[in-house]
């Protein structure tokens, strides 16, 4: 019973990833404006925007600066805070005593920082006060006014619910900040430095640009101002990130990564007999040739054979002394932009049988030949995971022992009997595999 328990949990895991593997929305196998994946691989950009912040904290503790700036939820929340605006550059000061908001942008001018930020906060029995104040050094006006509350939850002050009110306060006032602090709006010059044909995608633009036979693009855009940038190209990957275009200009080099020839699959077939393969691209991003194998030394016993080891008894496992070695040729039908990727691919395998002094192919079913059918995961990451559907034709004058052998066993049509005859050509349905797929 226990068996049996934790049997119908491991296929019940199976089939739920099976059916996570299925649902994948078709729409996103084109590419549209909601289309565009980010990619895993970012740039860092030359210039950052550099704010000050002075943190005013309520406590009569004179230590009170020191341990409040240390604590990690606090430098965590700073780290939260940037993060909604990447080109931007925080240095956190905590202060005890109250200030100014003209102190504070004095000294974020003395400091080298063009944005300043004055943020105080009381802390009660239930709850947590916060008034928050930013702006550029070039203005007399606070550019955030923000004021609220957070209760303060059993285990004290979150310090990242603290600030997340101002977290998307900053988002959305960001680029209104940095432009008064950099001057009125106007054209600049972009110059990207990448290589050649790659294709760029700036800001909300639905069209990219593509760089020349050198790699470079230059653009005219309103500055001072931060855009998005995408690039694409074939054989790399994709790359992503903000950029700040100054009211001067700016230059910039966006490094690439080139995809890997070779893709590496680690997967089960029918849940249950692990698999290894090996690709190779023969054509761009889309053709490629491939060889691999599956194994069932062993294997996850599946309830339907009503699981027995080589010993006769209940067991998690079984095992056969067979190897199935493939080899064979494929084509994505999807390009590297689609959030998922449709391939095809045409193969054959041998079965040999190891084991009690034998080592020879298998006499009932020797060879088999596979269409398969798969979709895989986002292509802009180097693991990603695969879905594989293989129907596959096997070559044998015992068919009655292939409908034991084989899962979902059909026959081909009558009208084959002229070419194949039918009888000793059974088609398995029933092939499939799910796994990783990593490409370097």
């Amino acid at each position: 019973m226990v068996v049996s328990l934790a049997l119908r949990v491991r296929n019940a895991v199976a089939l739920s990833l099976l059916l996570l593997a299925l649902a994948v929305p078709l729409s996103g196998l084109g590419r549209g404006e909601a289309d565009v994946p980010e990619a895993d691989h970012a740039f860092s950009p030359a210039d950052r925007v550099r704010m000050l912040l002075v943190i005013e904290h309520d406590s009569a503790d004179p230590d009170t600066p020191d341990v409040v700036l240390s604590r990690p939820e606090l430098l965590s929340a700073v780290a939260d805070l940037s993060a909604s605006a990447p080109l931007l550059s925080v240095r956190p000061r905590v202060v005890r005593d109250t200030v100014s908001t003209v102190q504070v942008r004095e000294e974020a001018a003395s400091d080298g920082a063009l944005l300043w930020m004055y943020v105080r906060f009381s802390a009660g029995e239930r709850s947590v006060s916060v008034r928050a104040q930013a702006g550029a050094i070039t203005s007399g006006d606070s550019l955030i006014d923000l004021e609220y509350e957070v209760p303060v939850g059993p285990a004290g002050i979150s310090y990242r619910r603290l600030w997340q009110p101002l977290q998307r306060e900053l988002e959305d006032a960001f680029d209104t900040m940095t432009q008064t602090a950099l001057g009125a709006v106007g054209n600049a010059p972009l110059h990207i430095q990448t290589i050649p044909g790659a294709r760029i995608w700036i800001g909300d633009k639905e069209e990219p640009s593509v760089a020349d036979g050198d790699g470079r693009l230059s653009l005219a855009l309103y500055a001072p101002a931060t855009y998005d940038l995408l690039l694409r190209a074939p054989g790399y990957y994709p790359v992503s990130g903000q950029i700040l275009l100054t009211d001067e200009g700016s230059t910039i080099a966006v490094d690439t990564e080139p995809r890997g020839e070779w893709m590496y699959d680690l997967s089960l077939q029918n849940m249950s007999f692990p698999s290894f393969d090996a690709r190779r691209r023969i054509l761009g991003d889309y053709a490629f040739a491939q060889a691999g194998f599956t194994t069932y030394i062993l294997g996850l016993a599946s309830i339907d054979e009503g699981p027995e080891n080589l010993t006769g008894s209940p067991g998690l496992f079984t095992s056969t002394p067979a190897t199935d070695i493939r080899v064979g040729i494929g084509s994505y039908l999807t390009g590297t932009d689609a959030r998922r990727r449709v391939y095809t691919s045409l193969g054959v395998s041998g079965r040999l049988i190891h084991g009690a002094g034998m080592f020879a192919l298998d006499p009932v079913a020797p060879a088999t030949a596979q269409l398969s059918l798969g979709l895989e995961g986002n292509p802009d990451v180097r693991h990603r995971l695969f879905f594989e559907w293989s129907p596959t034709l096997i070559f044998t004058d015992f068919p009655a022992i292939i409908e034991v052998r084989f899962p979902a066993v059909v026959y081909l049509p009558q009208r084959w009997e002229v070419y194949l005859p039918a009888a000793r050509f059974p088609v398995s349905l029933g092939i499939f595999r799910l796994g990783v797929r990593f490409q370097p």
